[in-house]
């Protein structure tokens, strides 16, 4: 019962506490992602907020260019010598409505400058298709003016264009300046924040080239090797091929431990007080089991002290019977009386030992060669004055055999409950048969009676300690309820078994004992 009762009680301990930890670890996933998913939703934003400063730069870039003068017939003294003083041009460069370079051009005098920029334009074939709108080649529509990029040699090139009417004959034609690249990237970095390798944060901001090189970082940290990206973007026109990228450690996103903290406070405590719950009821049960264990030891201890009297009571009023003239009647009968109470008395103190034993260390099993039919018939004559006086007629079938190895005293009261049995519910049928026959080694103990009997539906229930049946047949009759439950108890001591077996009227119970023949 103790075992049954620990694990009921872990059950209910573990199944709670199992839960509540799985919700606290999903609660604190979840929360993590959470976290984790905002933290990159506000990287995102730092990261557009970046862009949209380098936005500003070519903004601004563009508003210089758009005031340099654009007159497609300009000479080329002049042309140079507005590239010269223009620190973020590399090349002036005209188109007119054909799609001829007129500057520079072959047909004039080139410096080495203007010959590098031929060059460096040969692969990408400078022609105004370059600056046409997408998607528009086959109308042939423009823009009116833009940003161009290719890649060579050191990496990225920027062309800033516009369309501009020909003085001569009004046609539209392209003027362009390709811009020196370091000044850009130069002129970019010059409007990002300032780097602080040595600072004590956690995360880095980065400006990635096509090949996905770094060209710019700064935030707070050393960038090791525990930064993770939360975040990334690529870079708007005319920087399209860069992108930027949002590094932190992990965790830099938790904002939500501060909001974590009163619901793990919360769950410990219902833990807590969980586990402190199991533990009072285990105590306050056990305590229980402690007081009735104490009170069966009480029963035991006082049945033991009655036992002695009892017998002395018993033997002197069997002696005061026999020594009683016959004519002497009346005190005849009065001491068949007490004589036949203080066995009854006996027997009811001895199924509260054995009830009591059962339940402490088990019943103790002492066979010895004893005749099992004599046993029998020892009982039947004890109880003989009861039966006779309530009318019961007793049959014997007794064919044991020889002597046998059988424990006396289980024997005696096994039998002597099932024959008590018998005089308080089967009275009415008039009619006790006693059997008994050996089955190899064992011997088969059978009891009948002619009484209403046992109704189907508890023919189990009634093997329980205390279980009285509720009805005509027990209403009305006094009794332990423990009868019957010792009687198997004591049938599987004996290394046997008990049943109630089909009977054409009554009741019908069967003990099982192993016992083998005594040796000759």
């Amino acid at each position: 019962m103790k075992r049954r009762l620990i694990a009921v009680l872990l059950i209910l301990t573990i199944l709670p506490v199992t839960l509540i930890s799985w919700l606290w670890v999903v609660s604190v996933r979840s929360e993590r992602d959470r976290s984790q998913q905002h933290f990159a939703l506000i990287s995102t934003e730092r990261l557009k907020n970046i862009d949209f400063q380098i936005g500003d730069v070519f903004s601004r870039i563009e508003k210089e260019l758009l005031q340099l003068p654009d007159n497609p017939g300009m000479e080329a003294d002049a042309i140079r010598e507005l590239t010269r003083n223009t620190p973020l041009l590399r090349q002036f460069f005209i188109l007119d409505s054909t799609g001829t370079l007129k500057f520079p051009s072959e047909e004039i005098e080139l410096s080495g400058l203007e010959k590098d920029f031929l060059s460096r334009t040969k692969e990408i074939g400078l022609q105004v298709g370059l600056f046409r709108k997408p998607g528009g080649e086959e109308t042939g529509e423009m823009l009116s003016r833009g940003w161009y990029t290719w890649y060579l040699g050191e990496g990225i090139n920027f062309i800033y264009w516009k369309t501009c009417e020909e003085p001569d004959t009004g046609e539209t034609g392209i003027v362009g300046f390709e811009l020196n690249r370091m000044a850009v990237i130069s002129e970019i970095i010059n409007a990002l924040p300032d780097t602080v390798p040595d600072a004590s944060g956690d995360f880095r901001i980065q400006l990635l080239d096509v090949s996905g090189s770094i060209v710019y970082q700064w935030g707070e940290g050393r960038g090791g090797e525990d930064l993770y990206e939360s975040a990334a973007i690529p870079v708007s026109e005319p920087l399209g091929s860069w992108s930027l990228r949002y590094r932190a450690q992990p965790g830099s996103g938790s904002s939500s431990r501060g909001r974590l903290i009163p619901v793990f406070a919360t769950l410990f405590l219902v833990i807590i007080f969980i586990v402190g719950l199991a533990v009072y009821l285990y105590r306050e049960s056990t305590r229980e089991i402690r007081e009735a264990m104490q009170r069966v030891t009480f029963v035991n201890q006082v049945s033991h002290e009655l036992k002695t009297p009892l017998t002395n009571i018993r033997m002197y009023a069997e002696l005061m019977e026999e020594q009683i003239p016959e004519e002497a009647a009346k005190q005849k009968a009065y001491l068949s009386i007490i004589t036949a109470e203080s066995r009854r008395l006996s027997r009811l103190i001895g199924n509260v030992l054995t009830f009591a034993r059962e339940q402490r260390n088990g019943v103790q099993y002492n066979p010895i060669e004893i005749s099992a039919d004599e046993v029998i018939m020892r009982v039947l004559e004890n109880f003989a004055p009861s039966l006779e006086t309530k009318g019961i007629n007793v049959e014997t079938d007794l064919h044991c055999g020889r002597e046998a190895l059988v424990d006396r005293d289980i024997l005696e009261q096994v039998l002597s409950n099932l024959i008590s049995n018998v005089e308080k519910y089967g009275a009415d049928g008039k009619l006790l048969k006693v059997e008994s026959k050996r089955d190899g080694e064992n011997i088969l103990l059978t009891v009948r009676d002619t009484g209403p009997g046992i109704p189907k539906n508890v023919r189990e229930k009634v093997w329980k300690p205390f279980f009285r049946m509720s009805n005509k047949l027990t209403d009305g009759v006094s009794g332990t309820g423990i009868g019957l439950s010792i009687v198997r108890t004591l049938a599987k001591a004996h290394g046997g078994s008990a049943e109630i077996i089909p009977a054409d009227r009554g009741t019908a119970v069967r003990v099982l004992f192993h016992a083998p023949e005594a040796a000759s």
